[in-house]
């Protein structure tokens, strides 16, 4: 700060009231993540983005090409869930960044803080450049269960 008492700034340089935002684009953040942080990225994202009227949209990539991972089903099965747990688990250590993400990727760090897919997500822009197509899909998300993000802070 200043050295104002009247100003919000907590000597850290950031307000201390944080500012909330009604979108949000995830470019390429995610996937310079590795795996073990981006829970904390879902909770942060929870925190940014306005409950009801905030759209966060994620750009998923880069896509390995052996995952055909399009699952917008809210109601996917768990046995792949855990399946796939115990195939990355098995797998060798991720090169990056840029990591390898999938859709299941974000779900699994998004929707235990209250987000949900919106419908017709995710699907591949038709302007997705050549080299990205069949490893990137576009993905819009709304906070819709407040009292999660809430219970989570």
């Amino acid at each position: 700060g200043d050295g104002d008492d009247d100003d919000d700034d907590d000597g850290d340089g950031h307000d201390q009231e944080e500012q909330t935002f009604d979108f949000i684009f995830d470019y390429t953040f995610f996937c310079a993540l590795p795996v073990e942080l981006r829970p904390k990225w879902g909770k942060r994202i929870s925190e940014l983005l306005r409950p009801e009227s905030g759209r966060l949209l994620t750009l998923i990539f880069p896509i390995p090409p052996h995952i055909h991972d399009n699952d917008s089903d809210a109601d996917a099965d768990v046995d792949a869930d855990a399946n796939a747990d115990v195939d990355a688990a098995l797998a060798p250590p991720l090169e990056g960044p840029p990591f390898p993400v999938t859709v299941r990727d974000y779900r699994k760090v998004l929707e235990p803080h209250g987000f949900q897919m919106l419908e017709g997500s995710p699907f591949e822009h038709e302007d997705t450049v050549k080299p990205r197509k069949g490893k990137e899909l576009v993905c819009w998300w709304k906070l819709v269960d407040a009292e999660k993000k809430i219970s989570k802070l």
